[in-house]
């Protein structure tokens, strides 16, 4: 006899019935083995046959898989959390003096008079574990470096306020915030960026050095931020039965000078 050819919905079709099919099954023998007499059980003391408790909860777990359903975890199982990179705080540099050092000499910060009236707060911490796209737990040490703006008056004078102890305190205003993880890979890139020779690549300071030129740069950025790099808008506009390139260029703001004078 000639063999069939199958179409594609046919093979769909058929694809279909035979699981339908086999959950049908498995349905039933769940069923059977969920109404087992109990009262043919021994219950001082005995222990439920372990394969046959074994073997339901693998047709469950098929059967659940079959239906779509997520399987659910054992919940004796149990949780680890990966650390790898130490969670003892104090081996990662506080950044925030040798930042101010460097922006005290460097000409575009001292354009921003940016030690008179800004200050660097650094916050290192253990945040709560994560989970991983593989399911796993983990760890790592979290860094955050505020940028704080100083508040003064019209004349000046420094503005205060008392804090929870009633003690007399400068206001300050947190103006940007940048978030850090221990990541040797992005301080490779860091490393790599500035043309820097890499002696040794893993060290506790080659980590510290690559956090305090990321913040360095991110510094820059957010008092000199990147010119754009977009290119006019070009359209194409018909004018008195001619087609005539039209180049749109963006808008300038008004702007508000430092005696608070409007000026174009």
């Amino acid at each position: 006899m000639p063999k069939k050819e199958w179409t594609e919905d046919e093979r769909k079709a058929f694809g279909q019935k035979m699981r339908a099919a086999r959950q049908e099954k498995i349905e039933q023998e769940v069923q059977e083995e969920s109404n087992v007499d109990i009262e043919t059980q021994d219950v001082k003391g005995a222990e439920p046959d372990q394969d046959r408790v074994a073997k339901l909860e693998a047709q469950i777990e098929l059967l659940l898989k079959l239906q779509g359903a997520q399987v659910p975890q054992n919940q004796n199982a149990p949780v680890t959390t990966k650390t790898p990179y130490s969670l003892d705080l104090e081996v990662y540099e506080n950044p925030t003096k040798n930042l101010m050092d460097w922006a005290a000499k460097d000409r575009r910060m001292q354009q921003q008079a940016f030690t008179a009236n800004f200050e660097l707060q650094f916050v290192r911490e253990v945040p709560a574990r994560y989970q991983l796209a593989d399911g796993s737990w983990q760890q790592v040490p979290k860094f955050t470096l505020g940028l704080l703006e100083l508040a003064y008056d019209d004349d000046g004078n420094v503005l205060t306020r008392r804090n929870e102890k009633g003690e007399e305190v400068q206001i300050k205003y947190l103006r940007k915030r940048l978030v850090m993880f221990e990541d040797p890979d992005y301080a490779l890139a860091v490393a790599y960026n500035k043309g820097l020779t890499l002696d040794d690549r893993t060290s506790q300071r080659f980590l510290n050095d690559m956090r305090f030129l990321q913040a360095q740069d991110w510094l820059l950025e957010v008092f000199y931020p990147p010119k754009s790099t977009t290119q006019p808008g070009l359209r194409e506009e018909a004018i008195a039965g001619q087609m005539v390139t039209i180049v749109e260029t963006p808008t300038k703001w008004a702007e508000v000078d430092q005696d608070h004078k409007l000026r174009v």
